[in-house]
């Protein structure tokens, strides 16, 4: 027996009509209706916390399952540990899907998870299957007792220039390495082995020939200013602080930037202040502060700076950042807890007075910049620790210690630290080089 569809509706119009008019009229209130069952049946945690989202993101991915609907997300990555490369496997979080945590299941939506500026995840799941407090417990606990996780290295450009060239820069200048090192360790589960077997190598330049008395103040005070930050908050004390760092081109200055973020696994937002206009500038900082603790670094200074003209104004139509929005940025109205601020500079004199008096370690204006401090030339204990290390293998051929005296030291003494390091570096591949095709 067929059924006339058409025959029905023309006979029944009237009803259907009245019944789609009162669905529509009380559209709102079975839309209600609707999302308070969901609500009553379905749990929404919501994270949007920087700490705590990564946190969660790193247990999640160690202790739940992918159902059997979800794609499997692996990689792997390439890393450098104890002299040799290994590529270890990798499993990432879905964006969206499907978590299982013994018969228990949950719903991820993860559509920001590689995002630093505003990290986002949502979890959905049955009510009574979970407490929603052991999501947020099990996120402050990982992100707390992950110490180092929060490690790495950014480059801030502005859009003075065309965008290609920008984006160039960025692509180059940003440290991949330790991009990488977040990602994939912090917020993925390594599959070959345990994370133990592949301690990442952040080996620093600076660790090659250990600090000297000037460095390790500075060293000594960051680690006092991380630990005291209710001594700080409790006496009224800003809790941040500043540094020029200052020495002849190869100095050191930026590598022991990069050994202060490593050693107290704080991220380092590197500023191209030549690409930046005022937009950029207080846009960028308010982003990188809300990631504090946190190291801001204002690379070669004297390079867009003298005194208070930007000098790269005429470079670019737009004009650049000026002076005065550095300087509210650095010590303005808004708050800038945790922010850890270095500027180098080969060229002291080129600093305004408003930061930096270069005739006294103290600064003209603590509050912005605390602190003057030139690097000396590396000291021949210095240059011996840099030598040892990069010659280690040398020492079947020669004597390390006595090559370092008559050869090294004498002809080091008018050089800066890099052109040292590359002068062992470039006897050390010699020989690796030489050694292989004695050996092939």
């Amino acid at each position: 027996m067929s059924i006339d569809i058409l025959a029905l509706i023309k006979e029944y119009w009237p009803v259907l009509l009245m019944f789609s008019g009162l669905i529509f009229s009380c559209w709102t209130y079975i839309k209600d209706i609707c999302i308070r069952l969901w609500r009553f049946f379905i749990v929404e945690v919501h994270i949007t916390d920087r700490r705590s989202v990564s946190g969660l993101r790193r247990y999640l991915c160690k202790n739940f399952e992918f159902t059997f609907s979800e794609p499997y997300y692996f990689s792997r990555i390439k890393l450098f540990n104890n002299n040799k490369t290994s590529y270890p496997l990798v499993r990432h979080l879905p964006v969206k899907g499907f978590l299982r945590y013994g018969w228990r299941i949950i719903y991820i939506d993860n559509n920001v998870c590689y995002s630093w500026i505003e990290p986002d995840v949502k979890i959905y799941f049955l009510r009574y299957s979970f407490h929603y407090r052991h999501f947020l417990d099990q996120a402050n606990n990982w992100s707390i007792n992950d110490k180092d996780s929060r490690f790495m290295v950014k480059k801030i450009c502005g859009t003075r220039y065309d965008n290609t060239i920008i984006s160039s820069i960025s692509n180059n200048k940003t440290d991949n390495h330790s991009f990488i090192e977040k990602i994939h360790f912090k917020e993925s589960m390594i599959l070959d082995g345990k994370e133990s077997d592949y301690n990442i190598n952040l080996r620093s330049s600076y660790e090659l020939y250990q600090t000297n008395k000037q460095t390790e103040s500075i060293i000594d005070e960051i680690s006092m200013f991380i630990e005291y930050e209710d001594w700080y908050k409790s006496k009224g004390i800003k809790w941040q602080r500043g540094y020029v760092l200052t020495s002849k081109p190869g100095g050191g200055k930026t590598s022991f930037v990069r050994y202060i973020g490593v050693r107290f696994g704080l991220p380092v937002y590197s500023f191209d202040l030549g690409s930046m206009t005022n937009n950029n500038m207080i846009d960028e900082w308010a982003t990188a502060t809300t990631n504090s603790p946190c190291i801001i670094l204002f690379e070669d200074f004297d390079a867009v700076f003298n005194k208070r003209e930007n000098i790269t104004n005429t470079l670019a139509q737009t004009p650049g950042v000026t002076f005065d929005c550095i300087l509210q940025c650095i010590d303005g109205i808004n708050s800038n807890d945790g922010v850890i601020l270095f500027i180098t500079t080969n060229k002291p004199e080129c600093l305004d007075y408003a930061l930096s008096d270069t005739n006294q370690e103290m600064s003209s204006r603590p509050g912005r910049i605390d602190r003057y401090i030139e690097l000396s030339d590396p000291t021949e204990q210095q240059k011996t620790n840099i030598a040892t290390i990069i010659l280690e293998d040398c020492s079947d051929k020669i004597d390390v210690p006595k090559f370092i005296n008559t050869e090294l030291l004498p002809k080091s003494s008018s050089m800066s630290i890099a052109q040292f390091q590359e002068m062992c570096t470039k006897i050390a591949l010699d020989y690796k080089w030489n050694k292989s095709l004695t050996e092939n």
